[in-house]
Order: C-alpha cells, then structure tokens, then sequence
C-alpha cells in the first residue's frame, strides 16, 4: 500500500487514466449534462446539471476544435470525458474521442466515466475502436452489474470500477467488490471520497450526512470509510488495483498543476505564474504616471510583479487570475 500525494492511497497499481491527473496533464471533456438517473449525491453543478452542454476544463465548448485548442494550451497528455452520462450523447462521444486521437496520435490517453446504463458489446467495441484506452463505470442503482461484469471479460482496454466511499456502506462495496472478483475482469478500482457541492448539499444533509471537522466540502466520515474497505479487501485477498481519490487530492494538486501548465502557456511578459498556477500582475490605475515602465515592462496599465519597489505608494494593486478561458480575478490587494 502506497501513499501518493494529496492524501491518495493506491493499493497496487495506479490506473493508467490517474497518472496523467498526478502530473495535471489530463483535460477534463464534460460532453453533456444530460443523464437518465440522479445519482443524490452528485456533485455536478446546478449551471450544468441537466443540460446539453460541453466544457473543456472551464471552456464552454461549440465544436471539436474548441476542445483541442484548450488540450493544447494545457500540453494534455491524455483526456478524461465525464458528464452526466456521455453515453446518451454516443455518436457525439465517438465523435470527440476519434477526434482527439487523430490530432494528438495513439499515445494520447482516453479514459471514459460512465454508469455503464446503455452499455453494451456493441457500444463498446465502437468506442474501442474510435480509441478509447479505458473505461471506468460509476455504478448506481440502475446499473445492469451482471452485464457490467460480462463486458469486463472481453473488454481489449482497461476496465474499472468507480465507487464513492459512502459512510456506513463498507458491506456493500465490500460484496460489490466480491462479486466482480469471481464474476469479472475488474482491473481497477476507484474509490472516490465523498464531497459537498451546491447541487447535492440538500440531499446529504437530509439524509444525515455532515462536513469533516476542518473541512469545507469532504463528507464526515468518507475517507475512513474507504481505508476499512482497503483493509478488509487485502483480507479477502482482491487481486484487482484499489486506489483512493480524496478531495484534497483533486483540488491541490490534480487542479493546481492543470492551472499551473495552462498559465505556463498563456502568461503574457509582464506576468508572473504562480506555484499555485495563479497569474500574477500589478494593476496601475494611473499608468500615464508610469509610461516609460509600462513601454518596456508591461502592456496598457499592466506591469510585472518585479517593479513592485519602483511604484510604491502609488495607485495601484497586485492582481491574481485564475488562468482559464475566461480569466476571473480571486485577489486585488492595494500597492503599500
């Protein structure tokens, strides 16, 4: 059992999909918000929840070219496609996938996360041979398991299974794990810690569930949850690979890196890229006052972080972005 950073545990093999999220080089395509379940625990936002719309990372999508261009301002190794369900979109799906194979070439990892509803020999062999490299089924109620674990047997790409560490359902994981050893060709599993988010807050709440102590979106009690299921699988003796994703993990460093590689791309001159990934500049909001600075420093009423002493006690502020499409400012701090 291996201890990865961001709190990740892995037991065995880390799933090949998980690997290009550690460097922060995975695009994250969100193909539909559309979905033929409601999963009361799904984090997905209000904005999207429901709706026939795309995203690349932050990047409201209108065709195919838009989602390469972002891939590429990010220096993507690989994509992962979630929703809703990409399943109900599957001519879209195919579409994207082969596109994104073909411009960026074999090696260019696909990974799908789908409740495996509409799943079938047919459908997967259509995606395999549009490229996908693995699938990750993110079972629920309606999900067909005796059928999940037939397409496991003879699916030619990685096959895993994505369960939330849902407090007090240990057994049931356990048994759902069990079932896939002497029924299935499971190679991995991922078990997900549990979050808040302003979509599914109502739900969890209702059903008794409470933020971790010093926490602001993990669900009490969850990433315990998932270390008793790692112990109790090395007792039963699971041969396929287990790894935990906690949120800690997600935002800090699977975000942050992705962040950092974009703003590497998009930073301008007179801006500075943060560890964090962050942009940072100096607002001037009196930059005629520092015209000749900004000819050779900066652009318009921008200059570079380094010139901080030569403007003190002036007008001005250090300015963060978040480096996405559409860049938002999280800090102004006054220029002292």
């Amino acid at each position: 059992m291996n201890e990865l950073p961001g709190g990740n545990i892995v037991l065995g093999e880390l799933p090949e999909g998980c690997k290009y999220c550690m460097k922060g080089g995975k695009l994250v395509l969100f193909i539909t918000g559309l979905c033929p379940v409601r999963c009361y625990y799904c984090p997905i936002s209000r904005d999207k929840m429901g709706r026939d719309i795309i995203f690349a990372n932050e990047r409201p999508v209108k065709r195919l070219e838009d989602a390469i261009d972002e891939a590429m301002l990010m220096d993507a190794m690989g994509l992962g496609v979630t929703g809703g369900e990409p399943l109900v979109v599957l001519d879209r799906l195919i579409k994207y996938i082969r596109g994104f194979k073909r411009h960026f070439g074999k090696e260019f990892h696909i990974h799908l996360y789908t409740s495996g509803i509409g799943l079938n020999q047919s459908v997967l062999m259509n995606l395999v041979k549009a490229g996908l490299d693995e699938i990750r089924i993110h079972l629920t109620p309606h999900t067909d398991i005796e059928s999940i674990s037939r397409l496991s047997k003879i699916a030619p790409i990685d096959f895993g299974i994505e369960i939330p560490a849902i407090p007090g359902e240990e057994d049931r994981i356990l048994n759902i794990m069990e079932y896939f050893e002497r029924r299935g060709n499971i190679d991995f599993y991922n078990i997900n810690q549990m979050e808040f988010s302003e979509s599914n807050a109502t739900a969890l709440i209702l059903r008794g569930f409470e933020l971790e102590e010093g926490e602001i979106t993990a669900v009490k009690g969850s990433i315990d949850t998932a270390k008793k299921i790692l112990k109790h699988a090395i007792e039963m003796d699971i041969h396929s690979n287990i790894h935990v994703c906690t949120i800690l993990y997600k935002d800090r460093v699977q975000t942050g890196l992705r962040l950092y590689r974009r703003a590497i791309n998009i930073a301008r001159p007179h801006e500075f890229v943060k560890d964090n990934g962050l942009i940072a500049k100096v607002r001037l909001e009196d930059p005629i006052e520092f015209v000749d600075l900004i000819k050779v420093y900066g652009t318009r009423n921008e200059i570079h972080v380094e010139l901080l002493e030569r403007i003190r006690g002036s007008s001005a502020f250090l300015v963060e972005e978040l480096p996405i499409h559409k860049r938002v400012m999280v800090e102004k701090i006054p220029v002292c």
